[in-house]
């Protein structure tokens, strides 16, 4: 005996979510860090299943939606008395689902902008980023990286606390950065202050930890901020970056060439 479909089996904000996009089931179950079947993503919209994280974030984020408006249940979202902007922590980066770091580089539409003092775990991690990089900025989009001056001292004293070369570290993704340096659209720049966060900002998406001394930023906590109101936690960590950004030098290039890296 068939049962009727009642409407809290329907996910009608996936589907709407869906529709607005202008995409099909299977665009969305073809999407790369989403990869499932269309008939997984009709479970989704027609029995409201819910898929794990990473997938949760892959399909919000390919749909330019925060993840909470699709499944407001989740249970990584973070209390109601935390600020609105903050919809997600992880305790280390390798908690942060993978879909968070490559989605965005392919749908960006504005700007990125990272700050980090060499953050190899992203440049060299992240699969095929300097064609991202590119392709985006192909497309109109303002890239904008903000690494540590590898002369610096703040960095020195960094790679000491952590028990590394500091300097050769920032060389190292500087070098692996070449191919895009004078780039159009893409400036790189070099920053003398002390490092107390990472930041990495894609349109309304921003990745974010603080710095303890003598922890390795990828063992530290990663909030996801989604700009949802101005002068909110996004923005106040976007303005700090502008800051830095104004402080930093430009064409890290030819300081790179000048002094033989």
């Amino acid at each position: 005996m068939s049962r009727t479909r009642t409407t809290q089996e329907i996910n009608d904000r996936l589907l709407a979510a869906i529709e607005i996009a202008g995409l099909t089931h299977e665009d969305l179950a073809h999407v790369s860090t989403i990869a499932v079947s269309p008939g997984t993503v009709r479970r989704w919209t027609d029995r409201n299943q819910t898929p794990n994280l990473d997938r949760q974030i892959a399909v919000a984020t390919a749909l330019n939606v925060d993840r909470s408006e699709l499944w407001p249940a989740s249970p990584h979202r973070l209390s109601a008395t935390r600020p609105k902007d903050m919809v997600a922590d992880y305790g280390t980066r390798s908690q942060v689902p993978p879909a968070l770091w490559i989605e965005p580089l392919r749908r960006t539409v504005r700007r990125i902008d990272v700050r980090v003092h060499a953050g190899p775990e992203f440049f060299f991690g992240t699969p095929d980023l300097r064609a991202h990089l590119k392709a985006r900025a192909d497309e109109g989009v303002k890239v904008r990286l903000l690494l540590g001056d590898p002369d610096a001292e703040s960095v020195a004293c960094r790679g000491q606390e952590l028990g590394i070369d500091g300097a050769a570290q920032v060389r190292e993704v500087l070098q692996y950065l070449e191919p895009v340096m004078g780039y159009p659209g893409i400036e790189i720049r070099l920053d003398e202050t002390s490092l107390f966060y990472s930041l990495y900002a894609f349109d309304n998406l921003m990745i974010v930890n603080s710095t303890l001394n003598g922890v390795p930023e990828s063992m530290l906590w990663h909030l996801e901020l989604r700009r949802t109101e101005p002068n909110g936690m996004f923005d106040f960590y976007l303005q700090n970056f502008e800051l830095l950004w104004s402080l930093g030098a430009p064409n890290g290039s030819r300081r790179l060439e000048r002094r033989g890296a």
